[in-house]
């Protein structure tokens, strides 16, 4: 059976349009990295944790899933709300899952 997926009538504008946005980085649990003067490179301890399940028709009508996450620090004051739209954006752009439906979102404080 091959289904269309439903269009969103509203989507957020592209990270790069706004600073206050996520980037790469800030989703990219490989460059979530600091070093100081003269020392090894450390590990940052980020707050929160985000999952995130991605479903869409590709070109040949195949369905296609991705689940994607990382640990991050969200810039202050931002809502559940904006971490959503920003990471849906960021990853359907770069993952080039244009229209995806959102399966599964998780965003959770990364202490144990």
């Amino acid at each position: 059976m091959n289904r269309t997926p439903t269009r969103r009538s509203h989507r957020t504008p592209p990270l790069n349009r706004y600073p206050d946005r996520l980037t790469r980085k800030d989703i990219d649990p490989m460059t979530q990295q600091t070093s100081e003067q003269n020392t090894p490179t450390q590990t940052i301890q980020h707050t929160h944790h985000w999952i995130l399940t991605l479903q869409h028709q590709n070109r040949r009508g195949d369905i296609e899933v991705g689940t994607f996450h990382a640990a991050f620090t969200p810039p202050a004051g931002w809502t559940r709300s904006q971490v959503y739209a920003a990471l849906y954006d960021q990853i359907s752009r770069d993952k080039d899952m244009p229209d995806a439906q959102t399966l599964f979102f998780s965003l959770e404080p990364n202490q144990i």
